[in-house]
Formats: C-alpha cells, sequence, structure tokens
C-alpha cells in the first residue's frame, strides 16, 4: 500500500504541473491547498472510477487519488467525463488539475501533457468472438473490421500503421 501511495503522489505531482487552468496556466500546488480542492477529470470504467455495489465510488485511479489529497489535506472534486477525448480536451482548457483516467502515455499526448510514472503495465490485445475468425498475427486482421474506443492508444496505432503504409489495412470503426 505504501508503494502505491508513493506512486500516487508522484504521479500526480507530475501531473498538476502540466495541467492548465482558464487562463491557459497551470494551477499550482499551493493554490490547491489554499482553494481546498483537488479537480480530477475521470471517466466510468472498471479500471478508473465507478459506483460500486454500495452506490459509492471506488475504482483503482479512485483510490489513488483519493490517497494523494489525503495526504494533501484537500478535497476531491470529480468530474466525470464521458469519453477519452473530452478528458483531454477538459485538461488542455484548465477543467480540471489532473486527468486519473488510465490514459496510456503515447509520444503524441507526451508532447502535450507531463505524466506521471506508470503504475501498470496494459498489453494490447484483440479479441474476437469465439464463432468468427482468430487472428493470430497482424498481418491476418488485414481485412477485418475493428472496433476501437475513439482517441484510444489503440485507435492512435491502427491510425499510425494505416498512415505509414504498415501492415494493417484494417477497416476502423472510432466509437
Amino acid at each position: 500500500m505504501y508503494r502505491v501511495r508513493r506512486i500516487v503522489f508522484l504521479a500526480a505531482i507530475v501531473a498538476l504541473v502540466g495541467c492548465t487552468n482558464d487562463q491557459g496556466q497551470a494551477r499550482t500546488l499551493q493554490a490547491i491547498k489554499e482553494e481546498g480542492t483537488l479537480v480530477v477529470l475521470t471517466r466510468n470504467a472498471p479500471t478508473t472510477w465507478y459506483l460500486g455495489r454500495d452506490g459509492k465510488p471506488t475504482g483503482p485511479e479512485y483510490d489513488m487519488v483519493e490517497a494523494f489529497a489525503s495526504h494533501l489535506g484537500v478535497d476531491v472534486s470529480y468530474n466525470i467525463k464521458p469519453s477519452i477525448r473530452s478528458i483531454i480536451e477538459g485538461i488542455e482548457n484548465g477543467e480540471g488539475d489532473l486527468a486519473a483516467a488510465g490514459l496510456t502515455i503515447t509520444p503524441k499526448r507526451q508532447e502535450r501533457f507531463r505524466f506521471g510514472p506508470p503504475y501498470q503495465d496494459v498489453t494490447q490485445q484483440v479479441v474476437c468472438r469465439r464463432d468468427n475468425v482468430q487472428p493470430e498475427s497482424v498481418e491476418e486482421l488485414v481485412g477485418l473490421e475493428l472496433t476501437v474506443i475513439a482517441d484510444s492508444s489503440y485507435a492512435g496505432i491502427v491510425q499510425e500503421e494505416r498512415a505509414s503504409g504498415g501492415r494493417e489495412r484494417a477497416l476502423l470503426r472510432l466509437l
């Protein structure tokens, strides 16, 4: 638990530095402490923030944010966004101090934001119905229709492959 809290503190501090307010300026840690509220953009998902069986918020990133806010001695205001795009736009527009939304670190995103250290490794996978084609390689995806979450790192990978004329030429339908 100590290791998780330490990672949360580091991640949140780094994330705070990269976020901006309405005037395009980062809200400082001191300003957050003085106001007494940490504004967090997140999304309703099992790996981030969701309402548990008891009707109370829970989730891995919820727990980390709560630990960080407790360490700072501030309350948390959650702004639940419907999509990855709206979270990224919200951070760019200064709607929150940090994003706790299971965002993947990509080169494009690193150009725009500061990220804390990763706390989880994710293996990207293609999931198929049992009664349909079961591709075993990228080459076997050619000609298949893929569905991925809009503005996700998955969409970025497919789009980069298309732009580079790479092996993956599957159709892409963004949610």
